[in-house]
């Protein structure tokens, strides 16, 4: 399977999408169906931060609980003015990235491989600053993974506090989350709303891991404070 990522490709949506990264199956038997959400079962959360400069790397595994195979498209919400900077989806087990291509071109080679029987991927950017791309096929009773990696800047207050939101709220689903945060900077950050959360520091290098089986994360509003005088060296 070929995997096609464009970046970016804008289109006048009128759709509303998710706040938060979401599947949505369409049901085969009813295509004018609203889509429904999938399970989101696991959610993998890892930052690295370096002066200004936000890294985030999400990787979120869904599971199909109905009898039969179904199509999916991933709808992703992004902070404003983050980049997409990769993209991964499971192939036979195994995370395969996608490859950037012009536009233009992406969408003959969509068309030429999707004609051959080749079930191609697209990545779109829609609606603001949200990316969907089609899932399938999401086999009955099973799983697909898939990884969005993108860079932003922390949100700047009135009095120069750095502050950055962890992308760690799900309403309605309770996956097992894990959030593992790099950061380089003079001070460690502080957390707020993840208590849990702890950094341990070397010099100026300073590393958080929190895992939990079964996060409910709805409420949850979890906020890196970073060190607003750090610069890169």
């Amino acid at each position: 399977m070929r995997w096609l990522f464009i970046l970016p490709l804008l289109l006048g949506s009128s759709t509303a999408l998710a706040q938060a990264p979401q599947l949505l199956a369409k049901n085969p038997e009813n295509p004018a169906e609203k889509p429904h959400p999938i399970t989101l079962a696991k959610a993998d959360v890892q930052l690295l931060i370096a002066g200004r400069l936000c890294q985030t790397t999400m990787t979120l595994t869904f599971r199909n609980d109905a009898d039969r195979v179904l199509e999916g498209e991933l709808v992703f919400p992004l902070p404003e003015n983050a980049t997409v900077c990769g993209y991964g989806l499971d192939v036979g087990g195994q995370l395969v990235e996608a490859v950037t291509i012009e536009r233009d071109k992406a969408r003959v080679v969509f068309e030429t491989e999707a004609r051959r029987g080749i079930d191609p991927g697209i990545v779109e950017q829609v609606q603001g600053n949200n990316f969907r791309t089609r899932v399938h096929p999401i086999p009955a009773k099973g799983t697909r993974t898939m990884r969005v990696q993108y860079v932003s800047d922390p949100t700047v207050a009135a009095d120069g506090q750095l502050a950055y939101k962890l992308p760690v709220q799900w309403p309605g689903a309770a996956p097992e989350l894990t959030v593992a945060i790099e950061a380089i900077s003079a001070s460690a950050p502080k957390v707020e709303g993840l208590p849990e959360l702890k950094f341990e520091s070397d010099g100026e290098h300073h590393v958080a891991r929190l895992t939990i089986a079964k996060a409910i994360t709805g409420e949850v509003v979890a906020t890196l404070l970073l060190d607003p005088v750090y610069q890169l060296k």
